[in-house]
């Protein structure tokens, strides 16, 4: 199964993030999946914090948007969270 993989990165104020969207070549088989890896703010009081903000980030940026259109139906992307704070790890899913 090969992918189309994109990537971005972003930042505003301490908060650090990357976007990575991976796409499927055929949409009737196999899932999409976003990555939104966060590094935790100075606002947020722990991982858990940031990592349950990734998939309501996902949604705001609109990284779906661009899997919706080539048809790919909404149950098979697949949002994942990754936050980070120094070596410590959480990862989180859309439902958690």
């Amino acid at each position: 199964m090969k992918k189309r993989i994109r990537e971005k990165v972003y930042s505003i104020e301490d908060i650090l993030w990357y976007d990575v969207m991976s796409e499927p070549r055929d949409i009737t088989k196999d899932d999409a999946i976003i990555l939104e890896f966060k590094v935790q703010g100075t606002k947020e009081k722990g991982l858990s914090d940031t990592v349950s903000a990734a998939p309501r980030q996902i949604e705001e940026k609109g990284c779906q948007e661009s899997l919706l259109a080539k048809g790919i139906p909404e149950e098979r992307i697949r949002k994942y969270g990754f936050a980070f704070c120094g070596k410590e790890v959480l990862v989180g899913t859309e439902e958690a």
